[in-house]
C-alpha cells in the first residue's frame, strides 16, 4: 500500500485484487497462499493501516513518510514480480460501474441512509466481510465473490466498482434511453430509470434462472419475465408480479408423468406475442401476453438456445450442431434449414426479413441473404466462442463472446476488429436503447458494459 490511489482486496482462494486508481479499475493477481480470512486495508499519507485487519497477513514498516506493507507468509519476490509484470489495459468499450441500490424494495426511488454511527456496508445479503473509512465521507467495502464498493458520502450511497461478481446476466432490454432491465441466472432482475446510472433490484419473486425479459409499455408498466421451466411472471405496474401457468411437455410414454420444459431463450414481437425455445427442439408460444403457453411443432430434437422474432410471422431459432429452425407463419410450422456446419450456434440477429447473421462456438459466423433459407460461413479470424450478435446496419455488426470478446465489423462481417473491454469474463448478450445512441452488453459475474455510437447507425425498429 503505497499511496491513496492503491489498494488490495484479499480473497479466501488466494486471489488478490489490486487497484491503482482508487478503485475505478481492478486487476486480479494470484499468489501461492490461502489466507485464513479476507481482509482489506487502505492507507493514505495521513493515516496508518488498520492493524487488526492485516496483522495475520502483513508486516507494516514506516520511516515517517512512507508506509510499506509486505506479506509475511508469501514469497515476497514472486509477489512483487507479478505486480511489475501485470499489464494495465485501457478500454474504449469499458464498464461504467454505476450506482446500485442493494436494498430490495418496492419503490426504487426511495433512498436508504444507514445510521452513520454503525458504518453499515452496502448489504449483508451481499456477504460484505470488510470495510474501511478513509475519512468521514470516503469508504470502501469488500466481500465474497469479488464484491467491491465505494462511498463518498458517508455511506448514503455506494458505487459498484469493476471486479464485483453479482450474478451471470443473460438478457438486457431497453424500451427507451432511460428505462431498462437486466435478467440473471439466479432470479436477479435489475431495473434502471436513468439510462443505467443506477440499477435497482426488482422484487419479482423468482429464484431460478431468468431466460428473458420483455416490456410492452411503460404506462402502464406492462411486462413479463420467463423462468427456465417456462413459467412466465407478469406485471402491470412494474412492482407486483404474478406467476402464470407452468407449461409441461407430454410424457414419452402414456404411463409416465408430464415432463418439465427447459427453456433457453424467449423473444417477443413488438408488442406481446412471444416464443420461447429450449432443449430437445422445444418451442412454446403465447399469442396475447397471457399466462398460458402452448407447445409448437418443430422438426429437430436438438437444443435450441436463441430465437429472433422481430419480423413475425417470420421467425428463426438456432441451436446445437448448427441447427436453424425457421417459420414463415408465426410458428404454425417450423422447418429445419441446413447450415453445413456442425458447430453449435448461440445467437441470431436479423436486420430485415431477408438479411441476418448467426454466431456460435469456435468463432463460427454465418450470414443469410434469403431470409434464412440458405446460410454462408464468414471468417471471424478467431476461434473464441460467440454468444450473441447485433446487426446495427447491413455493414455494421457487433459480436460478443467468451473472455470479454467484443468484435466489430463495418463491412458486413467480411473483416472484424476486436474492441478493448479490459475484462476476461464471458459476455452473453448485446442490445441497444431504441431512442438513444447506446449499446449495452451483459455477461458473466454481473458484468455490464455500455458504449455510445452515432445515433444514425441504430436500427429504427
Amino acid at each position: 500500500i503505497r499511496s491513496d490511489k492503491e489498494a488490495w482486496a484479499v480473497g479466501r482462494d488466494g486471489e488478490i485484487l489490486l487497484t491503482r486508481d482508487q478503485g475505478v479499475t481492478w486487476e486480479s493477481i494470484y499468489v501461492d497462499h490461502t489466507p485464513d480470512k479476507m481482509s482489506l486495508a487502505l492507507v493514505n499519507e495521513s493515516m496508518q493501516p488498520a492493524k487488526e485487519s492485516v496483522e495475520k497477513l502483513t508486516r507494516v514498516e514506516s520511516d515517517g513518510d512512507t508506509t510499506r506493507v509486505t506479506m509475511e507468509e508469501n514469497p515476497v519476490e514472486a509477489f512483487q514480480n507479478r505486480l511489475r509484470n501485470r499489464r494495465q489495459r485501457s478500454g474504449r468499450f469499458a464498464p461504467e460501474g454505476g450506482e446500485i441500490d442493494l436494498e430490495t424494495r418496492s419503490k426504487p426511488t426511495e433512498s436508504v441512509t444507514p445510521p452513520e454511527s454503525r458504518r453499515t456496508p452496502p448489504s449483508s445479503a451481499q456477504q460484505i466481510v470488510g470495510f474501511y473509512f478513509v475519512n468521514d465521507q470516503d469508504a470502501w467495502a469488500v466481500g465474497k465473490y469479488g464484491h467491491i464498493y465505494r462511498t463518498k458520502d458517508a455511506g448514503h450511497s455506494w458505487t459498484r466498482q469493476l471486479g464485483e461478481k453479482l450474478d451471470d446476466f443473460r438478457d438486457v432490454l431497453f424500451v427507451d434511453g432511460d428505462n431498462g432491465w437486466i435478467a440473471g441466472d439466479n432470479g436477479l432482475l435489475l431495473e434502471t430509470q436513468d439510462g443505467g446510472r443506477k440499477w435497482v433490484p426488482v422484487k419479482s419473486g423468482i429464484h431460478q434462472k431468468i431466460i428473458g425479459v420483455h416490456f410492452a409499455s411503460l404506462d402502464p408498466k406492462w411486462g413479463w419475465v420467463m423462468r427456465r421451466d417456462g413459467t412466465v411472471f407478469y406485471t402491470t405496474d412494474g412492482e407486483n408480479w404474478s406467476a402464470g401457468t407452468t407449461p409441461t411437455r407430454p410424457p414419452l410414454f402414456e404411463e409416465d408423468q408430464p415432463r418439465p420444459f427447459a427453456m433457453n431463450d424467449v423473444g417477443f414481437s413488438q408488442f406481446s406475442e412471444g416464443w420461447a425455445v429450449g432443449n430437445d427442439g422445444q418451442i412454446i408460444h403465447n399469442q396475447d401476453g397471457g399466462p398460458i403457453w402452448i407447445a409448437q411443432r418443430t422438426t429437430t430434437g436438438r437444443d435450441l438456445v436463441d430465437v429472433e422474432t422481430k419480423f413475425v410471422p417470420l421467425a428463426w431459432a438456432v441451436g446445437s450442431g448448427g441447427t436453424v429452425q425457421r417459420t414463415i407463419n408465426g410458428g404454425g410450422y417450423w422447418k429445419l434449414h441446413e447450415t453445413n456446419t456442425g458447430y453449435d450456434l448461440n445467437g441470431v440477429s436479423f436486420l430485415e426479413k431477408r438479411k441476418g447473421w448467426a454466431v456460435g462456438r469456435y468463432g463460427i459466423t454465418l450470414r443469410t441473404t434469403d431470409g434464412g433459407f440458405t446460410w454462408r460461413a464468414q471468417s471471424s479470424g478467431t476461434t473464441t466462442d460467440f454468444y450473441d450478435i447485433l446487426a446495427v446496419s447491413e455493414e455494421e455488426i457487433y459480436v460478443v463472446g467468451a473472455n470479454g470478446t467484443v468484435l466489430h465489423s463495418i463491412d458486413g462481417g467480411k473483416t472484424w476488429n476486436k474492441q478493448h473491454t479490459d475484462i476476461d469474463y464471458d459476455l452473453y448478450a448485446i442490445t441497444y436503447a431504441q431512442d438513444s445512441n447506446v449499446l449495452w452488453v451483459v455477461g458473466e459475474w454481473g458484468v455490464v458494459l455500455r458504449q455510445e455510437i452515432a445515433t444514425n447507425k441504430l436500427p429504427l425498429h
